[in-house]
């Protein structure tokens, strides 16, 4: 016995009031999930049950949801901030190590390669170098990396 045909799903056009409007969702509330979302636009999609493409190509439209993306993105790295920070209070060496490493270059703290890229630039031992000396290669150091 063979199978019915199976009916052929109609389609109703745009002016029609029986079709079911595409479904849109109000900017404040986009702007929202972007903010749970820490900027991640698969996640806010995820969290609206929105088309994550159709929500990319929303923000790429809108001025105010771009900003949205770009506050929560900042709100991330805010949280990993304090994080971090409460890392280093406990007293844990990798936070330490990349507190120093990153935050900490200001103050002198950098990694071995670089002193030694600054000592390779030099014609004589840095310890037999006056403050004067070093200061000047110092210099020519980092106009080289700026040039």
């Amino acid at each position: 016995m063979p199978r019915p045909p199976r009916p052929i799903a109609k389609t109703a056009p745009a002016h029609d009031a029986t079709a079911v409007p595409k479904r849109t969702v109000p900017g404040p509330v986009i702007e929202a999930a972007l903010w749970d979302a820490y900027g991640v636009v698969s996640k806010a999609a995820e969290l609206l049950s929105y088309d994550r493409t159709a929500l990319s190509r929303r923000i790429a439209k809108s001025e105010r949801l771009k900003a949205a993306r770009e506050a929560g993105r900042e709100r991330l790295v805010d949280v990993a901030e304090t994080g971090l920070a409460i890392s280093v209070e406990k007293r844990e060496a990798w936070a330490i190590t990349l507190a120093l490493k990153t935050l900490g270059k200001s103050r002198g703290y950098v990694e071995r390669q670089e002193l030694d890229a600054l000592f390779a630039l030099v014609e004589k031992d840095p310890a037999d170098m006056t403050d004067e000396e070093l200061e000047q290669a110092l210099s020519r150091a980092t106009s080289r990396r700026r040039g």
